[in-house]
């Protein structure tokens, strides 16, 4: 009995402290225990054994004694920080903002703790709670510079960048080495396009923070869109280096390999990036690679779907769940359907080359065509003028949130909203899963499903999504005749006539090609392609070259498998006109595998060049195929590598057939489905109104096959 009198007498708060920081918890606990035996209500002992429960992660427990503690101690705001602690770590979203504004109840003045609580608020996307505490606290704070850095965040979230941009100004002018602003405000910079600014100024971060992992992210992403692979190469190798079991580092890091050609690396990660993906989607975090990303490197549709969905469940739905909008659609029907296209791309860009004219050539008896653009406007760009000019509103939003973009669209009384971008760079998912249109379109920039139930219906035709594909896909499906994709029959070719000699390649030999981007070209492709080289003497292979290193790459590797290097040409990059009048040089195209060439493929027929591509397994490996099926160029679709191998080989032992195939297809460019822009523009209005009429008539989204007769 004296022996635990004794051990009582020490139970004081400097000896638990002690113990606690020393990981003594078992004792700890034990010595607490002893102490509520003789005194079972005393409020600060079972404060310290839901400390020690809270220490060694015994949550449930904790939270018991803490809430014991609290009905004794109203007033310890201890207690509620800790809860507050707890019931984050187990995202109970709900408990925790309870615990942490009973804290600020009892110390409204503790600027710490405002901003902790601001913090929170925006990590867990409930905005407009936010903005409202904002307003009420930041009158009282004054010169803070984690609070502007705070406020900017909250507001670059949202896409608000021009007052995101005005609080990380006033951080970064109290303190010029807060590093962490300056990765914060480059994603602004990768958002509206300003790369090389937001390179110098992660320049500046990284200077001052040598080991700041998320800024060698940034920073990659940002030389990989101004396609400076070698940099992009060593900043990504850097963070890897850090940081190689990090999520986000892994995803880059396969992602630029595959822009590079890096095959060894490719081949090294791919495993370690399946792995993370199958991890994540199992407990139902955040897959860090994004969809577009995923269905160029794999034709797994159920993984594809997988990723596009668990990037609505863990992404975008928690970026807008706190939006409670008043869209109310049984309003009186406009006296023309009303038809939203909403796109960052309405410049020049490979989008707005296959779209063209198509805005222009909807029934305006039928239609009213607005376009609602988040995109850079270039001045003296045609295709912008053309989009602009074509339509009969055109509304640029580029400054607006996602809230006030969604809002505006709702005021506009749109019927349909078509979104041009799905899953791929720039877009803004939130407006569209605000839903503020009726009917919601996916069509065109993303090749495969959207995972989210937002979306209505995704425009399509039957070889890139057959029928067998729709338990993949969240939106239904409606069949265009044809094809799915749009095409421009009013493409400028450039007038000037090219030589071989321009671009320094040989005579008399047949020119197989790819212009694909990077990204595209799989090393089983490329060794393909090699193979026909090797086989053939009279043939070389001309690849565009975005950059330096893929030359690198490309030639180092045909050295080592089989020689071949010397029989690769590469071609640059020039404007779109004279890309179209370069292209009729080549004999014969070669489509990429996973990623087939899309407005790629386009091109090239417009150019009167054939491509001969493989048959894929889900929609982005079978556009090339939807493509030439439209201009009757069946012969061009092979279903299998042996099958794709013995066409391409057959046209380079008889050189003479490409003339002929070449002479159909100028046959046939303008007299088969695939370059008739203003019929495919009917075929799309007859979507349109059978898509409108089932939701006049209150029927729910269903498959939809457009009759050529109806």
């Amino acid at each position: 009995m004296r022996k635990k009198t004794e051990q009582i007498t020490e139970l004081t708060p400097d000896v638990i402290n002690k113990m606690i920081q020393q990981k003594q918890f078992i004792d700890a606990e034990k010595l607490i225990k002893l102490g509520l035996k003789q005194a079972p209500h005393h409020a600060l002992l079972h404060y310290y054994l839901g400390r020690v429960y809270y220490e060694s992660n015994r949550f449930d427990l904790a939270i018991k004694e803490l809430k014991i503690a609290s009905q004794e101690m109203p007033d310890y705001q201890n207690i509620y920080l800790m809860l507050f602690n707890i019931y984050s770590a187990k995202n109970d979203l709900e408990n925790a903002i309870v615990n942490i504004e009973k804290a600020l109840q009892l110390n409204k003045q503790n600027t710490e703790l405002q901003i902790q609580y601001l913090y929170y608020l925006y990590l867990n996307k409930l905005h407009q709670k936010a903005f409202t505490y904002l307003k009420q606290i930041e009158p009282n704070i004054k010169n803070n510079k984690v609070f502007y850095n705070m406020v900017g965040l909250l507001y670059r979230d949202v896409g608000d960048f021009e007052n995101a941009t005005t609080y990380f100004n006033k951080s970064i002018a109290l303190d010029p080495n807060y590093f962490e602003v300056f990765n914060n405000m480059a994603f602004i910079y990768l958002q509206t396009g300003q790369h090389s600014d937001a390179i110098q100024i992660l320049k500046k971060c990284l200077a001052l923070s040598p080991n700041f992992v998320d800024a060698y992210v940034a920073i990659t992403n940002h030389y990989l869109a101004l396609s400076q692979l070698a940099s992009a190469l060593e900043s990504i190798q850097t963070a890897f280096e850090l940081a190689p079991n990090n999520h986000d580092v892994v995803a880059l890091n396969l992602q630029v390999a595959r822009y590079a050609c890096d095959w060894v690396k490719v081949e090294e990660l791919t495993p370690m990036l399946d792995k993370i993906i199958h991890k994540c989607l199992n407990q139902n975090v955040l897959v860090p690679e994004r969809p577009w990303l995923n269905v160029t490197r794999t034709q797994d549709n159920q993984q594809n779907f997988l990723v596009a969905k668990n990037s609505t469940d863990c992404y975008l739905n928690p970026r807008i769940a706190e939006y409670k909008t008043s869209f109310k659609f049984n309003r009186p029907a406009n006296k023309k359907i009303k038809i939203g296209y909403f796109s960052n791309d309405f410049y020049d860009h490979p989008t707005m080359h296959l779209v063209g004219n198509l805005f222009k050539y909807h029934n305006r008896d039928l239609f009213e065509i607005h376009l609602f653009s988040y995109g850079p406007i270039k001045e003296n760009d045609p295709y912008f003028d053309l989009a602009k000019n074509s339509a009969d509103y055109f509304y640029d939003l580029a400054e607006n949130g996602f809230l006030k973009t969604s809002e505006f669209i709702y005021q506009k009384n749109i019927d349909v909203l078509v979104d041009l971008k799905g899953y791929t760079t720039g877009s803004k998912l939130e407006v569209s899963a605000l839903k503020p249109a009726p009917i919601l379109l996916q069509y065109l920039g993303y090749p495969g499903t959207m995972g989210n139930d937002k979306y209505d219906y995704i425009i399509t035709d039957n070889i890139v999504t057959p029928l067998d594909d729709e338990k993949y896909y969240s939106e239904k499906f409606v069949y265009l005749p044809y094809t799915y994709q749009v095409t421009d029959n009013q493409q400028i070719i450039a007038d000037k006539v090219y030589t071989r000699k321009d671009f320094d390649l040989p005579e008399d030999v047949i020119i197989l090609s790819t212009f694909n981007n990077s990204f595209k070209i799989e090393k089983e492709c490329f060794v393909t392609w090699l193979d026909i080289l090797k086989k053939y003497d009279n043939t070389i292979l001309w690849i565009y070259e975005p950059n330096d290193f893929i030359k690198k790459h490309l030639t180092e590797f045909a050295k080592r498998y089989n020689n071949t290097e010397e029989r690769i040409y590469f071609a640059p990059k020039l404007k779109k006109e004279a890309h179209l009048s370069r292209i009729k040089l080549v004999d014969l195209m070669l489509d990429t595998f996973t990623c087939n060439g899309h407005t790629t493929t386009t091109d090239a027929l417009w150019s009167g060049v054939p491509v001969i591509t493989l048959k894929g397994k889900h929609f982005a490996s079978r556009v090339s195929a939807s493509i030439l099926t439209a201009m009757k160029l069946p012969e061009l679709i092979t279903e299998s590598k042996q099958d794709y191998v013995e066409k391409i080989s057959h046209y380079c032992k008889n050189p003479n057939e490409l003339e002929k195939l070449k002479q159909k297809i100028a046959d046939n460019r303008l007299t088969t489905p695939l370059f008739q822009s203003e019929a495919f523009a009917s075929y799309l209005d007859k979507a349109y109104l059978e898509i409108y009429k089932r939701y006049q008539d209150g029927k729910t989204p269903e498959h939809l096959t457009i009759d050529l007769t109806s």
